[in-house]
């Protein structure tokens, strides 16, 4: 985006490169981007004297209480661009389904309510089935590798249409790497106790009994993604694991 302000009788344009997108539901983690300041009477100056500590600090005091600026540097390059000028990318998808258990423990599925916004939940499964890790890994591990992912590429809409037509010119992608790994579920099992006699919350757990869901991650590494494509192989990875 292009946005112009008016501070001290200076026009100061700013121009924001992310890169990868970001839709409606889709709370993001670890993004990078790159911001292009120019002072109309001083060329490529940054406010506040080009200080990134204080401009970082700054930042944070306007954005909203879940976006934060983690670290500023210098770019590589002026024309360094985050998503075109990269040689690989990684997407990390969140999701948690019903273990084993869900279903004899009479509770029904109880999934953590802290990464509601963070993790796609899961509440059934097909046919009432079984998440089965190794079948969905076993696609996963399928489409590492140099591939024509034409399928998994999602239509433009809108005004992404009009700017970029409707079909990618280049569908071919490589996949370095993949994993899906599981992220684990609510302990069943009370916490450990300390010394001074008090529970210990395991890191990354909650109590949720047997009928607490299981959380998985799918990670991939590639050169490129096409329109979507992430979330197609999500889906394709997923409904594998229970039988797709």
């Amino acid at each position: 985006s292009i946005g112009s302000v008016r501070r001290c009788g200076y026009q100061i344009r700013s121009k924001v490169e992310g890169c990868s997108r970001t839709d409606r539901g889709v709370h993001a983690r670890c993004l990078m981007a790159t911001v292009s300041c120019e002072d109309e009477s001083e060329a490529k100056k940054l406010p506040l004297d080009g200080d990134l500590k204080k401009l970082v600090h700054v930042l944070n005091r306007m954005l909203p209480f879940d976006v934060r600026v983690m670290n500023g540097s210098l770019l590589p390059s002026p024309t360094f661009h985050p998503s075109l000028d990269v040689t690989t990318k990684t997407y990390r998808y969140s999701f948690a389904v019903p273990s084993s258990k869900s279903k004899s423990s009479g509770s029904g599925v109880l999934f953590d309510p802290l990464q509601a916004r963070h993790q796609w939940q899961i509440e059934h499964g097909t046919h009432g089935q079984t998440f089965n890790a190794e079948a969905a890994n076993d696609v996963l591990q399928a489409l590492v590798g140099t591939h024509n992912f034409v399928h998994l590429c999602g239509s433009y809409r809108g005004s992404e249409r009009k700017e970029k037509g409707s079909k990618h010119s280049n569908t071919i992608c490589t996949l370095q790497e993949a994993t899906l790994e599981c992220e684990g579920g609510w302990a069943s099992n009370p916490a450990p106790m300390i010394n001074d006699g008090s529970f210990e919350l395991p890191r990354n757990r909650c109590f949720g009994g047997d009928g607490a869901a299981v959380g998985y991650a799918i990670t991939v590494t590639g050169d490129r993604f096409l329109y979507k494509m992430c979330r197609y192989i999500a889906g394709i990875v997923i409904s594998a694991g229970y039988g797709g």
